[in-house]
């Protein structure tokens, strides 16, 4: 017989459970606090036999709503659907007798907005690397932000699946949920809308942060801040980075459908990368060793780009030729 999810939802929560407890600590020692959020709190684990260590995060079954159950459910639902180097990755779900358990990838890294000197361009470029593997399998993450964004070795890694979910082309939602400074005009409007442009939008606005140091919207309090979002007046001058500029430009829009996709902002973020790795070749004697013509070149970087892209798709749709006749005076 088949099940859906509610029927399951239930079955996780109300089934006639033997004591699990002895035997979970048993396999798993279970350290510190390293996280607390509004449903659960996230500590330090490490499994007894490998010294393998995970973060565990605890969801206490006598504090969680039927609702909440349904969310709960779905996040973890949605985290064995995903496998990405950017995207935190889910082992085990164990209950004990008053407790939900995630056993989830340990991060040992720390909040952009805390760390200096690292490549701003890589670590968008791997943040629309996870938006698009996300958006491509119709997972919306619904709460994208710098506290959900972790950096450690040069790797980021996009956390906190509690409000994400499943969504169709043709049928648009009307939840208000995510944190209110990333929040897009749809949301704030209340009105029914679709998940990847609102990933979008909250992307945008984490880009703005990080190279300005504060937010495009400040209100004194969330009327004030959603009045702002909606008049959607952001000053893009005040950043040096043309690209970045307009690449913002394209991701802070009224309108989600003139938001740029996660695929495009993912491959022109990529172009960028190639781009910049060229152009920093200091023996331009080995780069014309490499590349005997200015043809070879281009034909090199067109190469690079269809491993960016989806076969179907033209690389003009995505780079325009006069970004990519920037490599001329090479």
């Amino acid at each position: 017989m088949k099940c859906n999810s509610q029927d399951l939802t239930l079955k996780l929560f109300k089934e006639s459970i033997i004591d699990r407890t002895v035997a979970f600590k048993e396999i798993y020692m279970v350290g510190k606090q390293i996280g607390t959020g509004s449903y659960a709190s996230v500590r330090l684990c490490a499994d007894k036999l490998t010294l393998k260590s995970y973060a565990l995060k605890i969801y206490n079954k006598s504090a969680i709503s039927s609702s909440r159950q349904k969310s709960i459910f779905r996040e973890i639902r949605i985290l064995q659907m995903i496998k990405h180097s950017n995207i935190i990755q889910i082992y085990n779900v164990i209950e004990t007798n008053n407790h939900i358990n995630l056993l989830i990838e340990y991060i040992d890294g720390k909040q952009l907005n805390s760390l200096k000197g690292y490549n701003l361009k890589q670590v968008l470029y791997q943040m629309a690397s996870a938006l698009n593997y996300l958006h491509a399998r119709n997972i919306t993450h619904r709460d994208v932000k710098i506290e959900n964004i972790l950096y450690s070795d040069g790797q980021v890694k996009l956390i906190d699946f509690v409000f994400s979910t499943l969504f169709s082309n043709s049928i648009k939602k009307k939840i208000y949920c995510g944190t209110p400074s990333y929040m897009a005009p749809e949301i704030v409007n209340k009105q029914y809308y679709s998940g990847p442009p609102a990933d979008i939008w909250a992307f945008g606005i984490v880009i703005f942060y990080l190279t300005q140091g504060q937010f495009p919207f400040k209100g004194s309090n969330d009327k004030e801040l959603f009045q702002l979002i909606i008049q959607c007046k952001i000053n893009f001058n005040s950043i040096n980075d043309h690209y970045l500029q307009d690449l913002l430009c394209q991701m802070l829009q009224f309108d989600p459908q003139d938001r740029i996709s996660a695929a495009k902002s993912f491959c022109t973020l990529g172009f960028q990368i190639i781009k910049s790795q060229l152009v920093n070749l200091k023996n331009l004697a080995v780069l014309k060793l490499i590349y005997p013509n200015k043809s070879t070149l281009i034909n090199n970087i067109n190469l690079q780009l269809r491993k960016l892209i989806k076969p179907q798709q033209n690389i003009n749709q995505i780079i325009p030729k006069s970004e990519r006749a920037q490599f001329n005076h090479i």
